[in-house]
């Protein structure tokens, strides 16, 4: 049974941080009412994809102090868990890759997190996401499998997670990946930004649809700037961690 300790572990040593500094996140994570209360012995279960992704997240933030309740309006995990598809103009994208993720419609930005999780405990990933060919020459420690990019930035919140899809991905979907440059990007924002994100209907422009969203973006847009990225190494540390072979 894979524990919340030994997925903590994995994604630690792939960081290369002490275990202490990512199980703070977690700690914070179940005392913030994120994850369910831990339970010891027979009680106990094993972690679930869901919990995953949201150490994932989680470790993308400022610190654990940062994370915040479900209460909190305005805290790190409740802002970039829920954000939510930036479709225009990628319907297609966004409906390929949720359909081999096997999320549903409206999905969030961490139930893009989890179906990538499951993906690469499954072993799928490389049906979905191209694999470079690894120089001879590298160094070992080089990654050499399937290459996944996960972002959040501020302080307007936003995301992304992008990668070259698989020639077979591509083929399933009839997707025409020269004018995308080869490169599937999925960005995510605030709901409200994403459900008004076209100003112009029917001919004219929505002008107080804009004046909306423009308030949104100068009511975040103050601040620090800053992008925190992790990888398809984090995200394979933690699904190799999910999917190990259960003790009897």
């Amino acid at each position: 049974m894979t524990t919340a300790k030994d997925v903590s572990l994995a994604l630690a040593q792939a960081l290369a941080r002490p275990y202490a500094s990512v199980e703070a996140y977690g700690l914070a994570l179940r005392r913030n009412g994120w994850w369910d209360p831990a339970k010891r012995g027979r009680g106990a279960r094993a972690m679930t994809t869901r919990e995953a992704a949201q150490l994932l997240l989680a470790v993308l933030s400022e610190g654990p102090s940062t994370l915040g309740s479900r209460e909190e309006e305005e805290s790190f995990f409740k802002t970039y868990s829920t954000l939510q598809p930036s479709r225009h103009g990628k319907d297609q994208l966004f409906d390929a890759v949720a359909k081999e993720l096997e999320i549903d419609f409206p999905a969030s930005f961490l139930d893009y997190i989890e179906g990538f999780v499951r993906l690469f405990r499954n072993g799928k990933a490389e049906e979905v996401i191209h694999v470079w060919a690894a120089d001879p020459h590298a160094p070992a420690y080089e990654w050499r499998g399937p290459t996944i990019h996960i972002e959040v930035s501020g302080p307007y919140p936003r995301a992304e997670i992008s990668f070259s899809p698989s020639a077979a991905f591509s083929a399933r979907h009839a997707l025409q990946m020269a004018e995308h440059r080869g490169i599937i990007r999925l960005d995510f924002h605030l709901a409200t930004i994403s459900s008004s994100w076209v100003f112009e209907r029917d001919g004219y422009e929505n002008v107080s649809v804009r004046s909306e969203v423009d308030g949104i973006f100068e009511a975040y847009d103050r601040g620090v700037r800053f992008a925190r990225i992790i990888g398809a190494r984090e995200v394979d540390a933690v699904a190799k961690a999910l999917a190990k072979p259960v003790q009897q």
